[in-house]
């Protein structure tokens, strides 16, 4: 599953602005195939391996999609402990109502005590300001 977002802006000389890899992406349809490269880096960008420890978590975009596989697997450990440690998130996105596509679901991690918090901003609420 990829978390992708689609780049189809306005620029200020009232032209459109296509994301090169998300507008190809969007375009795929289901059972299409495309080839890419995927490289192992060996990170150590992991969930912490106890689950009582602290995370806080900050990302903008597309980049809550690792962030959103740690509070899946902060889930599953309160399922079988009973309890996990905090977890904040700290969230930027352009526009609330194009790209705050997990608000749901993060607001049921946030009531069913996997999420501590979150502290969300917009960049484009008012469309003509950043």
């Amino acid at each position: 599953l990829l978390a992708v977002g689609l780049v189809d802006e306005e620029t200020p000389a009232n032209k459109r602005y296509y994301g090169v890899c998300s507008s190809y992406l969007n375009r795929l349809k289901t059972g299409d195939k495309s080839f890419v490269f995927i490289q192992d880096t060996k990170t150590t960008f992991r969930v912490p391996s106890d689950p009582n420890t602290t995370m806080i978590m900050i990302c903008a975009g597309t980049g809550l999609a690792p962030f959103r596989g740690f509070l899946q697997e902060r889930m599953q450990n309160k399922e079988r402990q009973g309890q996990v440690g905090k977890s904040y998130l700290f969230f930027g996105c352009r526009r609330p109502e194009h790209d705050y596509i997990y608000q749901e679901e993060l607001n049921q991690l946030k009531s069913c005590g996997v999420l501590t918090d979150t502290f969300v901003a917009f960049s484009r609420k008012v469309p003509t300001k950043k």
